[in-house]
């Protein structure tokens, strides 16, 4: 029993030796790897040896992290462009980050300003855009014609000189094109000024920089079976700025 005990002991002493000596041949590697250590290719830092990982690990690491290993290898590659056909760029700041994409048809740059998300959500969101303002109000209109083209003719001011109804006219429009269809009533209405040589300016107060057209008899009132033409009747137009013409939709002036 005593020499078995003592064999214990001197086996326990030298697994504890052991370990002695493992834990300064490990301080020691670590010290001379920290000497000339592996550096992070994208942040410059030194790739730190985790603990748990052996020090060679460290050694075939190329990056400290994955954000790092992304930002690399993700250099010169546009990933939104080639996922949405088109090109974005972001710049930072007070409110989150500014989107820029560039316009498909002119190239043009499109700020896109971040908003908050709704109900206490963390984040912001975007509207994101392929084509500016100028180049989408192009589209729109050459997408009436298109329509017009498709319906059998080239224009709806034809097919309104030939006495379309103003039923008849939106008919050639689905519910969710409403705007496409009142827009066509009133460029119909700004040709007939222009036809009848009007100054485009206020009838009030003479302003000119930015005017509408509206109609003394409200469009609204108008029956289906009445011409495009009696609505947009030079004696029914009125010419007013902005300001003058919300007086006069609420009935606080008369012209």
């Amino acid at each position: 029993m005593g020499q078995k005990g003592q064999k214990e002991r001197k086996s326990e002493k030298k697994v504890l030796a052991n370990k002695a000596i493992n834990k300064k041949r490990g301080e020691q590697a670590l010290a001379r790897y920290y000497e000339n250590p592996q550096i992070c290719k994208q942040c410059g830092k030194t790739i730190e040896v985790q603990e748990g990982k052996t020090i060679a690990e460290a050694r075939v690491k190329q990056f400290c992290d994955h954000s790092c290993a992304a930002r690399f290898n993700n250099q010169g590659i546009d990933r939104w462009e080639k996922n949405r056909g088109f090109k974005q760029r972001t710049r930072k700041t007070a409110n989150g980050i500014t989107k820029i994409n560039i316009c498909e048809s002119c190239g043009r740059d499109i700020i896109i300003e971040p908003k908050k998300r709704i109900d206490g959500q963390k984040g912001y969101w975007y509207y994101d855009r392929q084509y500016c303002d100028k180049c989408l109000l192009g589209l729109r209109q050459q997408r009436i014609i298109e329509q017009a083209t498709k319906n059998g003719f080239t224009t709806y001011f034809d097919k309104i000189a030939d006495g379309l109804t103003f039923g008849e006219l939106k008919s050639l429009f689905s519910r969710n094109q409403y705007y496409w269809f009142r827009s066509v009533i009133n460029k119909h209405a700004r040709a007939v000024i222009k036809k009848n040589n009007r100054a485009l300016e206020c009838q009030i107060c003479l302003f000119d920089v930015q005017v509408d057209v509206c109609h003394r008899k409200d469009v609204a009132v108008f029956a289906i079976e009445d011409k495009v033409l009696e609505i947009n009747a030079n004696e029914n137009l009125v010419i007013l700025c902005p300001n003058h013409h919300v007086m006069f939709d609420r009935g606080m002036i008369d012209v």
